[in-house]
């Protein structure tokens, strides 16, 4: 680590004072801005979340009440969860178009094995995340999508096309169940009531 000069600290204090980085939120990140970074081709861009600027409240002398400070810190983390969540369920619905594209290409190799591992890793952090209000619909078609991506794990090359629509299926549900789209939950119940023929 490099040392810092006084004068580039008290430079990035008054900066940060002035205006504070919103939170970039996506499947893989949630922190400030990384805009002035280099991002990788397969990094989605995130969605922006204005955070509480405490050490700017402070150095403006601005009086904050406790219980308001933390209404402010609460309402800007369901604003991070909510937009997490969206961010999962795009992630969700690329990786399984990659998976498709994989295996229609014939490849099973380590790449297709690292995106499935990416799905799961992603359904166990929407499952964590989702309100208590959420519907059953989206928890079954987390746990459905993460049974078909194990099975597709084990033996990536006799993944059947219904399966690959199912996988399909099953991500654009999620995704229009979280962002609490019209007649979700119509679909979402459409997609289980697949999957379960399907498995008959």
């Amino acid at each position: 680590m490099k040392p810092v000069a006084p004068s580039q600290l008290i430079q990035r204090f008054k900066m940060i004072a002035k205006k504070r980085k919103p939170f970039e939120v996506t499947s893989e990140y949630i922190g400030p801005d990384r805009s002035d970074f280099m991002k990788t081709d397969d990094a989605a861009p995130g969605s922006l979340i204005e955070v509480p600027n405490t050490v700017g409240m402070k150095a403006r002398n601005e009086m904050v009440s406790p219980a308001a400070l933390e209404q402010l810190v609460h309402t800007a983390m369901e604003s991070i969860n909510v937009e997490r969540l969206r961010q999962d369920a795009r992630r969700i619905a690329y990786l399984v178009m990659r998976i498709a594209d994989l295996l229609r290409d014939g490849h099973t190799n380590g790449r297709l094995k690292a995106d499935a591992v990416g799905i799961l890793g992603i359904i166990v952090d929407i499952k964590q995340r989702l309100p208590s209000s959420a519907s059953a619909n989206t928890v079954e078609l987390c746990d459905v999508l993460a049974d078909l991506t194990q099975q597709l794990m084990k033996d990536p090359a006799s993944t059947e096309d219904r399966v690959l629509a199912l996988l399909a299926a099953l991500s654009d549900a999620i995704f229009a169940c979280i962002r609490e789209q019209e007649d979700s939950e119509a679909f979402a119940e459409q997609v289980v009531g697949m999957v379960r023929e399907a498995s008959l």
